[in-house]
C-alpha cells in the first residue's frame, strides 16, 4: 500500500505527492485492505514535519495500461470507474484484455 502511494496512487490531480497526500491515501485505504483479509486497522499519524512538503512528482497526467483477465475466471461483467465514479469501460472477462488510456487517479474495477 505504501509503495503504491509512493509510486503515484496518492498523488494529487496535478501529479504532486506531498506528505499530506500520502497520509490521506494510507488512512483511506489501509482499513479497506485490512478488512479484505478479515482484520481491522485504524491508521493514526503523529508527525513533526511539514505536511505540504512535496515528496515526488509530478507524475504523468495520463498513462496507458492493460488489464488482463485469466481464462480460468468465470464469465463476469466488469466495470472500471474513474476517480469521479464515471464508467470508463464496461465489458466481460471473456475479452481477456483491456488496453486503456487513463487519467491519473484511483480507479475502481468491480463486478457489475
Amino acid at each position: 500500500m505504501l509503495l503504491n502511494g509512493l509510486k503515484g496512487a496518492a498523488a494529487d490531480r496535478e501529479g504532486r505527492l506531498r506528505v499530506t497526500d500520502l497520509v490521506t491515501y494510507l488512512k483511506r485505504n489501509l482499513p479497506i485492505l485490512a478488512q479484505s483479509v478479515g482484520k481491522n486497522q485504524n491508521p493514526r499519524t503523529s508527525m513533526d514535519i511539514d505536511l505540504q512538503k512535496e515528496i515526488v512528482g509530478p507524475f504523468p497526467k495520463e498513462l496507458d495500461i492493460s488489464i488482463e483477465f485469466t481464462a480460468s475466471q468465470p464469465l463476469t461483467e466488469m466495470i472500471l470507474e474513474d476517480p469521479d465514479l464515471n464508467i470508463v469501460k464496461q465489458g466481460n472477462t471473456a475479452e481477456l484484455r483491456w488496453d486503456l488510456h487513463l487519467k491519473r487517479g484511483e480507479h475502481v474495477l468491480r463486478e457489475k
